[in-house]
């Protein structure tokens, strides 16, 4: 996520190393999300990336407005989100209040102990299994 034109169709481009999103100077060019799966085959592993339009209005049209809508819903089917700023630009009050809005966003205790075990490199498999984490199915 980010502000228009702040990188995220470039990085989703880089990292699955193919040309999935539209990379333009315009604005808008992102109008609906779009996926990209990167997949690490030594590791046995996957990481799908949503491209979303920009969290903050371009203008106060209609169809600005409605890209906004779009990204913000797209948070519900990620499991992490990465809000991408632009180095070069001065951050500004819309892109401000949306990494406030942002944070608003809680994480699942259960959910977030099993990323801290990931990242210490404490998970394993056998605690999934035993059902150590309450994770179901949504």
């Amino acid at each position: 996520m980010g502000a228009p034109n702040a990188g995220k169709s470039s990085i989703l481009n880089v990292i699955t190393e193919r040309n999935i999103s539209a990379v333009s100077n315009k604005y808008n060019t992102t109008d609906e999300a779009k996926l990209g799966i990167y997949t690490d085959y030594n590791s046995k592993s996957q990481l799908c990336l949503y491209d979303t339009p920009g969290v903050t209005k371009a203008s106060d049209s209609l169809k600005s407005k409605l890209l906004v809508t779009k990204a913000w819903d797209k948070i519900a089917d990620a499991d992490m989100v990465m809000f991408v700023v632009d180095g070069v630009k001065k951050l500004d009050m819309q892109v401000k209040e949306a990494i406030l809005r942002l944070k608003k966003y809680k994480i699942d205790p259960e959910t977030q102990k099993m990323f801290e075990q990931i990242q210490e490199g404490t998970f394993t498999e056998k605690k999934f299994k035993s059902g150590l984490y309450n994770i179901d199915d949504d």
